[in-house]
């Protein structure tokens, strides 16, 4: 047999939005707040609901549950209690509410407008209208009926405020040419080559306003009102909503690296995420949903389901979502298509505000640490993570993503272990965490890598110990644990199916992919690990990868090949 170390590749994904800058717009009519940093234990019930309603999915809170989140309390406790080093419950959680305070100042100090429950005063300051009802309707999945996005019904831009942000852009793109002399590739995290974007907030730069005003009366008559209108258990009558970012992107099929330009898979930061389609005349496109996969498919009919969500009334609609749901920029493969992207936040440091910053660990962790330590180990920055993940589903207990990556931070802490049953035993709760995540979130590819990971260590350790080989494996509640092979395979649809819907999931695939053919080549399943591989390969071939993940598949490939019908 050949055994390698088994990559374990995890895609957290770095956040969409920047910070916004600079002047004042309704200062008055706009104040934050947040929950204060003694209360670690939030619960709240609209969001469950909402989790549910979105996801159609059935999720229950088992005694295996409770028993994997008492596990981790007390890991925790026992390796962090004397360990000045790892932040504590309220130092996270006061880290989080400085940094929603520095979103809260910097929208006040934007020229994108505030909303206020009183947005229908705002008419004689701003220069805007008395706002009205926004006509709108829930696109829902064609197979399983839940709820995914809401689009307008009537455009919230009309022809001439189109024309005059894309004016708006060129001119902004052209100034950045002649100041800077090189291209105006874009800066988003998620883009690629030959795509460009402005933030909104740089309208406010052009000298006669025009761009800016357009924005502001979206925002104020339209937008906003619609968000309160399609969303009332989420943004409430006590929340005032602001801009955490917004973007106009522009997608040059012709001028990406790739076969089309897109955004890979991703959450958004805030709290609603409003996309407005600013043209047509392009192929491919939309936005494609997580929830949209389905591993069940088995008709060419049933490929519909994966269709990219596109406004079906066309230029000036828009489309809204909850930023937590997980999504992709589907390819343009011909043209250039125009969107206009809002990512809208609320004064209120919400449970689902919360979850989303203490998720995003690894920079935290590993900055606060090594301020602190030079010779912080991996040992501590692993804990940290993990009490962020914990914190996290103490804010959103129904979010599958916080449970994959605590599932993900214990199966590093297992290799921390110098005991062969203490890493047995952590191995079995990250596949808990793993198995539970598959529950709430059934369609993230990420989970099926990072599982298929943790059982074939799990089944490395059990041969290693001559025990645990013939006993039936249970997972969560008393079910059959999944094989390392079905946990593989599900992953590998659920990316295929992204990828026939022009989602940019090369370097996942790649990853799954020598994962998976590197377990097969273990268990001397030479001819089958040749044929997974295949999908990193071809891009060797071809030569378009910047991967040390596809240069590994090919040597492996290469020496399955040689090890074929030697047994």
């Amino acid at each position: 047999m050949l055994y390698l170390t088994i990559l374990f590749l995890l895609f957290t994904g770095a956040s969409l939005l920047s910070d916004v800058q600079v002047v004042v717009v309704n200062v008055n009519a706009f104040a934050f707040s947040s929950h204060s940093s003694n209360q670690p234990s939030i619960r709240i019930s609209r969001n469950q609901r909402r989790d549910n309603e979105i996801s159609g999915l059935q999720t229950t809170t088992t005694t295996t549950t409770a028993t994997l989140l008492e596990y981790v309390d007390d890991l925790l406790q026992r390796e962090c209690t004397d360990n000045w080093i790892i932040p504590t419950e309220t130092e996270i959680l006061e880290r989080v509410q400085k940094q929603h305070a520095s979103d809260c100042q910097t929208a006040i100090s934007s020229p994108l407008a505030l909303d206020s429950i009183r947005s229908q005063e705002y008419g004689d300051d701003n220069n805007c209208k008395k706002v009205g009802t926004i006509p709108h309707e829930w696109i829902v999945s064609r197979k399983g009926g839940g709820k995914i996005a809401v689009q307008s019904l009537t455009p919230v831009l009309n022809g001439t405020e189109i024309a005059i942000l894309q004016n708006a852009v060129d001119t902004i793109l052209q100034q950045r040419r002649v100041e800077e002399g090189v291209s105006t590739n874009s800066r988003f995290t998620y883009q690629f080559k030959g795509n460009s974007e402005v933030h909104a907030a740089d309208f406010a730069k052009l000298s006669d306003g025009r761009a800016i005003t357009v924005i502001n009366k979206l925002l104020l008559e339209r937008l906003y009102p619609l968000v309160r209108e399609a969303f009332p258990n989420d943004v409430t009558l006590s929340h005032n909503m602001f801009v955490y970012d917004s973007l106009m992107i522009r997608y040059n099929a012709s001028a990406s690296d790739h076969k089309s330009a897109g955004q890979p898979l991703h959450r958004d930061l805030g709290v609603i995420s409003v996309n407005v389609m600013l043209n047509d005349g392009f192929e491919g496109g939309g936005t494609y949903f997580d929830n949209q996969a389905d591993v069940e498919l088995v008709s060419n009919n049933d490929q519909a389901c994966l269709e990219p969500i596109k406004p079906s009334g066309g230029p000036g609609h828009c489309i809204a979502h909850f930023s937590n749901e997980r999504h992709a920029g589907a390819g343009t493969t011909s043209g250039v298509r125009d969107i206009l992207v809002f990512f809208l936040s609320l004064n209120e440091l919400t449970p689902q505000l919360s979850n989303a910053h203490l998720k995003q660990t690894r920079s935290a962790c590993d900055d606060r640490l090594q301020q602190d330590n030079e010779n912080v180990s991996s040992k501590e920055k692993i804990l940290c993570r993990i009490r962020h993940q914990r914190l996290a589903i103490e804010m959103l207990p129904n979010d599958g993503e916080a449970y994959l990556y605590l599932g993900s931070a214990l199966l590093d802490f297992a290799k921390q272990a110098s005991d062969g049953l203490e890493r047995v035993d952590i191995l079995n709760h990250a596949i808990q965490s793993l198995q539970h995540a598959s529950t709430l979130t059934p369609n993230d590819a990420r989970i099926y890598n990072n599982w298929g990971i943790a059982l074939a260590r799990l089944e490395d350790e059990e041969k290693e110990e001559e025990w645990g080989e013939n006993e039936e494996r249970k997972g969560e509640g008393g079910l059959t644990k999944p094989s390392v092979q079905q946990t593989y395979q599900r992953g590998l649809k659920l990316l295929l199916q992204a990828r026939e819907a022009g989602c940019a999931v090369d370097d996942d695939l790649d990853a799954l992919s020598l994962n998976y053919g590197l377990y097969l080549s273990n268990q001397d399943a030479f001819a089958d690990a040749c044929a997974i591989l295949e999908h990193p390969v071809s891009r060797w071939r071809k030569g378009k990868h910047n991967s040390k993940v596809v240069e590994d598949a090919y040597c492996l490939q290469r020496w399955c090949e040689t090890r074929i019908g030697t047994l």
